[in-house]
């Protein structure tokens, strides 16, 4: 039998996306505030129906959340397994949907054999490009590595779900180094 999980929809006019940013002393503590994941809770929004299992659902999932009378469609922004909520946005350009920094464990990367870049030059950040298959064109992205946390920044934000699918690094076309996939949920 499945249990029954909640439904949220978070508005576009959260504090979630309009937090002022406090000063930083370093990038790297730039970089850990931007990719911080975003957590929702039921107080963050308002309750908008029920779901018969979050395993069904993907991060942007936009089919089968059979929310009807709203001006734009709902898409999944966030999980929570341990509520059993799922949190939604209406339309497209939501915010929740997009990130500009995301934070990844190193053992996530794995390099094409003799092209790990340097540390030093990963602390200042080093420019590449990625290849997805959520964008059709390659997307720039700078790399920066403090111990063992990678993060990749982007100039324009880019879909939050970016890294539940295959990504490959590229230095002038020639590819360095592929991101282990997450897992689609939670």
């Amino acid at each position: 039998m499945k249990k029954k999980g909640q439904i949220v929809e978070i508005p576009i006019s959260s504090p979630h996306y309009h937090a002022e940013a406090p000063p930083f002393h370093s990038k790297e503590e730039a970089l850990v505030w931007k990719s911080r994941q975003r957590t929702y809770s039921l107080f963050d929004g308002f309750l908008v129906g029920e779901h018969l299992g979050i395993d069904k659902f993907e991060w942007g999932q936009r089919k089968g959340i059979h929310m009807g009378g709203k001006k734009e469609p709902l898409y999944v922004i966030g999980m929570d397994a341990a509520t059993n909520r799922l949190f939604v946005g209406q339309g497209q350009r939501h915010p929740g949907l997009y990130s500009d920094t995301f934070s990844l464990d190193e053992h996530k990367m794995q390099w094409v054999k003799d092209c790990k870049i340097d540390s030093d030059k990963l602390t200042q950040g080093v420019e590449l490009t990625i290849k997805s298959a959520l964008y059709p064109e390659d997307r720039p992205v700078t790399l920066f590595q403090f111990e063992q946390t990678l993060y990749l920044e982007f100039s324009i934000p880019v879909l939050i779900y970016l890294l539940h699918y295959p990504v490959l690094l590229l230095d002038n076309e020639t590819i360095i180094a592929h991101i282990i996939t997450t897992n689609t949920t939670k």
